[in-house]
């Protein structure tokens, strides 16, 4: 028996090896063929090799199986479709990429192998790999999601040779189930790029991994990305329609009962950015009676000082009806417990439309904010704070505050004015704004009945953030706006209807199109006490330090990026930083690597383990604090994706001391730190491979003043077989560029 378990262990540890450097998609079977054509015999090109190899590293660590294959000939054309079919099941995800060239004949598209020899259209056929045969096999499989990716739009190098001669590739009615995309419209032409890939793909590779984006909306992105890049000469096209939502990097679920370090930071980070642009003493309280250690209490201490409220603030607290006055047959304050069960209807540019339910649930009602959990049919959920004020934020669909009668009065008539618009409700390549006023009362009925309701507008509009730059009529298609309508109902406690429609602009920053409809709800008993959402009083307000000479918008950093495998193999890729916003909340910076991978993240004050690209320590940590040699920084948070979700993990750190080094980038003064990061298993099993799942990693890290960041990190294994995190690499600044 013993030999036998031991066995088993040998066999998968291959298996579970790479399920570490890959993302875990739980319950779907994901599997990609992908093939880049470049050596061929006429017209050869320069990207598709590198297209191929970088799309198939990044399908690999979103969960992907993945078949790859470079400069197919003829003869490998059938075998390399039938061992993607092999590997295909019903209820499946399957992916098809392609770059290099392609062809259309009488309305039918070819990807030519690297050896044709074509002379005239007859022999396309036998020399190509029709579109058709891929279609038919994924129909054949049963598949549930098909998504074909085509690269493939270059000039025709056999044309002069054609009875007719049809540019780019033919339009494609795709099954249900299936979406296609080109990286070019039907009977146009895509350029092979002038870098390391195509332009389509390079593209492609930068939004593929971002976290909770549903694939329309990736490829809208994808699409005002190259548009712009080509200034307006190529643009990106998509057919088909999925059921359903999919995400190539689903949103991390977390367990309503006992939340996570994760769901603590999202949290924090959510109440934060619903007062951090507030000048009311009150909601800034609010934030420190329930962060008092939090990672922006400092700057909210000092914008206290700076209204000219001292410890303790309870002058401002003496009047609760005055702090939380609500519409006069209000049904009470959310508590903790209601629910509510909404139809999402999103429509296309076709008018198409699909449903899904999105259900509500309030988590806990204090300090002044309601925090709930909020859930989609397609797997996406996430926490959610509500607060005094009127916000757009991401809920989903980009929502506007749903409890806004519980926190004030709303006449009829009455302006209110700006409206905060929380990051991610409209991405980096937008600058948004919107505003908001009360219509007045209305009788409106949804699924879940008839109600009295009040109704407020919000026009919502955008520009682009580039429009210095660019082809003026594309900058001029990206601008645009949407409205908003909201009804509120007071026995419902919150918005039984909000209805989004797009009045202007071809690419809108959020889906504009859409209406979110109650279908039931369950209610708790109303609180007795309007004081339920009153903040209690702050605690003592004292000097905050702020470093005045934090990154400027543009600030750079460019790094070597050296990761080693368990052969003492390394390979090196660049890790470009670039910051695109600067705030007391923090820095907003975009990540890029080599490879493809790129996302933003937000740094703020605090220590934390964060996945941008490996799984670093906070990069701008002296900028925020005092760092004394010798300070133990305590706990760390791990945020989502530092670890995965078959690991717990813990992270404690200490401040060194000064030291200086030498990296690419020069010589520097820097501000010595080292990390241990630990984790264990999650789940159950084996206690023997339980054991090998455990482990740790050190981590080192030098911070050089004049730099503003980090300039060296440096991470090895230091037990465990299947660490939790890349473990083995070191990041060295090459090149930097400060204001």
């Amino acid at each position: 028996m013993r030999r036998i378990l031991l066995l088993s262990l040998i066999l998968l540890a291959p298996a579970i090896a790479a399920a570490q450097r890959t993302l875990t998609v739980s319950g779907e079977q994901r599997v990609a063929l992908v093939i880049g054509n470049a050596a061929y015999k006429e017209s050869r090109l320069l990207n598709p090799v590198n297209d191929a190899r970088a799309v198939a590293g990044a399908l690999e660590r979103l969960g992907f199986i993945v078949i790859k294959r470079e400069n197919v000939k003829s003869r490998e054309i059938g075998s390399a479709l039938r061992e993607f079919r092999s590997r295909l099941s019903p209820g499946s995800v399957a992916l098809f990429f392609y770059a290099g060239h392609g062809l259309q004949v009488r309305g039918v598209n070819y990807l030519p192998a690297v050896d044709a020899e074509i002379e005239a259209e007859e022999d396309v056929a036998n020399q190509s790999l029709d579109m058709t045969k891929v279609l038919e096999l994924l129909d054949e499989a049963k598949t549930r999601i098909n998504l074909v990716f085509l690269d493939a739009c270059r000039n025709n190098p056999f044309s002069r040779r054609f009875r007719s001669a049809s540019r780019g590739l033919a339009k494609v009615d795709a099954a249900s189930g299936t979406l296609i995309s080109f990286a070019t419209r039907p009977g146009s032409v895509a350029a092979d790029g002038e870098g390391k890939n195509g332009l389509y793909t390079e593209h492609l590779l930068n939004h593929m991994a971002t976290t909770g984006l549903p694939i329309e909306q990736m490829l809208k992105r994808v699409g005002a990305d190259v548009k712009l890049a080509s200034k307006g000469r190529q643009e990106p096209w998509s057919e088909g329609l999925l059921e359903g939502d999919f995400y190539f990097r689903p949103a991390a679920p977390a367990a309503v009962a006992a939340p996570s370090a994760v769901d603590v930071a999202v949290l924090e980070l959510a109440l934060w950015d619903s007062v951090k642009n507030s000048r009311n003493a009150e909601e800034l309280s609010a934030y420190l009676e329930q962060y008092p250690k939090g990672q922006f209490a400092g700057v909210a201490r000092a914008r206290l000082k700076a209204l000219g409220a001292t410890a303790p603030v309870a002058a401002a607290l003496a009047a609760p009806a005055a702090a939380v006055s609500r519409i006069p047959d209000s049904g009470g304050i959310p508590q903790p417990g209601d629910s509510w069960t909404y139809r999402l209807t999103q429509r296309d540019r076709k008018d198409e439309q699909r449903e899904q339910r999105y259900s509500v649930n309030v988590t806990s009602v204090s300090g002044g904010v309601i925090a709930e959990r909020y859930a989609l049919d397609g797997g996406q959920t996430s926490l959610a704070r509500h607060a005094r004020g009127a916000y757009l934020a991401p809920l989903g669909p980009a929502l506007f505050s749903p409890y806004l009668p519980v926190f004030q009065d709303l006449a009829a008539g009455g302006n209110l004015g700006s409206i905060v618009v929380r990051e991610g409700t409209c991405t980096s390549d937008y600058a948004c704004d919107a505003v908001a006023r009360v219509v007045g009362r209305e009788t409106v009925t949804v699924p879940a009945g008839k109600f009295d309701a009040l109704k407020v507008t919000v026009s919502h509009s955008w520009r682009a953030a580039s429009a210095g730059s660019g082809h003026q009529a594309y900058i001029a298609q990206m601008n645009g706006g949407r409205v908003l309508t909201v009804w509120y109902a007071p026995e419902a406690r919150r918005a039984v209807k909000f209805s989004s429609r797009l009045e202007a602009g071809d690419y809108p920053a959020v889906e504009s199109n859409f209406d979110l409809e109650l279908v039931s709800y369950e209610l708790k008993a109303p609180s007795t006490t309007a004081a339920a959402l009153v903040p209690l009083a702050a605690p003592s307000v004292e000097v905050a330090r702020l470093v005045a000479d934090l990154p400027k918008t543009g600030d750079n950093w460019t790094y070597r990026l050296t990761q080693l495998d368990r052969k003492d193999e390394f390979r090196q890729q660049r890790y470009t930083v670039n910051v695109a916003t600067v705030s007391e909340a923090g820095i907003s910076e975009r990540f890029t690597m080599e490879s493809g991978e790129s996302g933003l993240a937000r740094h703020g004050s605090g220590g934390y383990l964060a996945a941008v690209g490996p799984a670093l320590f906070s990069p701008y940590l002296p900028l925020f604090r005092d760092l004394k040699p010798g300070e133990n920084l305590g706990q760390i948070v791990v945020r989502d994706g530092a670890c995965s979700s078959d690991y717990a993990c813990d992270a404690q750190a200490r401040v060194v001391g000064r030291e200086t080094i030498t990296v690419p980038a020069g010589r520097f003064d820097t501000v010595k730190v080292t990390v241990s990061n630990t984790w264990r298993s999650a789940g159950s099993g084996h206690q023997q491979y339980i054991a090998q799942m455990n482990g740790g990693r050190t981590m080192t890290v030098w911070y050089a003043p004049q730099v503003k960041r980090v300039v060296k990190v440096s991470s090895r294994l230091a037990a465990g077989d299947y660490p939790a995190v890349d473990s083995n690499f070191d990041l060295e600044l090459t090149s930097y560029q400060v204001k």
